[in-house]
C-alpha cells in the first residue's frame, strides 16, 4: 500500500522513472498473497498508465489486459456475494477500467487487426457482464431446489415492486422528505439481494452464478447469419496519460466514439474511428 502510494505521488508529478520501480516493487508484494488484494487492479492500472506515458505502448497493452483478467476475478467475487445494486456500483469502475484501456488501444499509430480483436473482446465482455449482473440470481433461482430460496427471490420480487410503487408516489420529493417506509424498504432490498446471492453461489444446478460471460470475437462471428456483420458503436473516455494531476479525474480529457465492424466470415473485426 505505501509502495502504491508513492508511486502514485511520483507518477503525478512526472518522476516516472522512480514511479514505475515503486509500482514494480508493490506489484511484486501483492503477487505474494494468497488471496486477491484490492489493491491488484489500480496498481496494473497505474503501471500501464505510466508505459504509455514513456512509449512503451506494447507492454502498456499487456500490462492493461492483466489488469482486466484481474478486474474479472474481482467481479466474479462481488457478483457471488453482494446486491444488485452494490454490482452495479462495481460495474462503473469496470466502465472506467474498459476506457483507460480502449485509450491505450487507440494510442497504436495505427491498431492492426490482433489489435482491434483486442479491444473488441474486452468491449464484449463487459458488455455481458452488465446484463448477467442484473439477471444471473434469477437464472440461478429458476434451477434452485431448494423452497426457502425460491421464496426468498418470490420476496425480493415483492418487495421491487412495493419500492418500484413507494418511489414513483414519491417522485421528485427531497430526500429528506421520503418517507422513511422507502428508505427501510431500500435497505431491506439490499440484504435481501446480498443474501440471495450468497445462497446462489452454492447451487450445484446454477453453478454458473458469479462466473464471467466469456463472449468473444469469436462467438459473435460463429452467431451472424450468412452475408451479414454487426457494427457495435463505442464511446470511449480519452485519457491523458501525459497529464501530470493530483487526483484520477482530472485526467479525463473528453470522449470520441469508434465502430467496430464484424463480419459473418468470422476475420477480425475493423476498427474505424468516427470522432467526437
Amino acid at each position: 500500500d505505501i509502495a502504491l502510494s508513492l508511486g502514485e505521488c511520483l507518477h503525478s508529478t512526472g518522476e516516472y522513472e522512480r514511479g514505475e520501480a515503486l509500482y514494480r516493487e508493490a506489484l511484486a508484494l501483492l503477487r505474494t498473497l494468497d488471496y486477491q488484494s484490492p489493491l491488484e487492479v489500480p496498481c496494473l492500472y497505474n503501471l500501464a498508465d505510466l508505459l504509455v506515458a514513456t512509449g512503451r505502448l506494447t507492454e502498456a497493452l499487456e500490462i492493461a489486459e492483466e489488469a482486466e483478467r484481474a478486474m474479472d476475478r474481482r467481479t466474479e467475487g462481488v457478483f457471488a456475494t453482494t446486491s444488485e445494486q452494490q454490482r452495479l456500483e462495481h460495474l462503473n469502475a469496470v466502465s472506467a477500467n474498459r476506457s483507460v484501456f480502449l485509450s491505450i488501444g487507440l494510442r497504436q499509430a495505427a491498431p492492426d487487426a490482433s489489435i482491434a480483436r483486442r479491444l473488441f473482446d474486452l468491449v464484449l465482455r463487459r458488455k455481458a457482464i452488465v446484463v448477467d449482473a442484473l439477471t444471473v440470481d434469477r437464472r440461478a433461482a429458476a434451477r434452485s431446489a431448494e423452497t426457502s430460496t425460491r421464496e426468498l427471490v418470490d420476496e425480493l420480487g415483492a418487495l421491487l415492486r412495493d419500492e418500484s410503487r413507494l418511489a414513483l408516489a414519491n417522485a421528485g420529493e427531497e430526500s429528506a422528505s421520503v418517507p422513511f417506509s422507502l428508505t427501510r424498504l431500500r435497505g431491506r432490498r439490499q440484504l435481501l439481494e446480498a443474501e440471495t446471492a450468497r445462497r446462489l453461489a452454492n447451487v450445484a444446478a446454477g453453478a454458473e452464478v458469479g462466473r464471467i460471460p466469456r463472449v468473444t470475437v469469436d462467438d459473435v462471428a460463429a452467431a451472424l447469419p450468412p452475408a451479414s456483420a454487426v457494427v457495435e458503436i463505442v464511446r470511449v473516455e480519452d485519457f491523458d496519460f501525459e497529464a501530470k494531476r493530483v487526483a484520477f479525474d482530472a485526467a479525463w480529457t473528453g470522449g470520441r466514439y469508434v465502430a467496430f465492424v464484424l463480419t459473418s466470415k468470422g476475420a477480425s473485426p475493423t476498427l474505424v474511428e468516427l470522432g467526437s
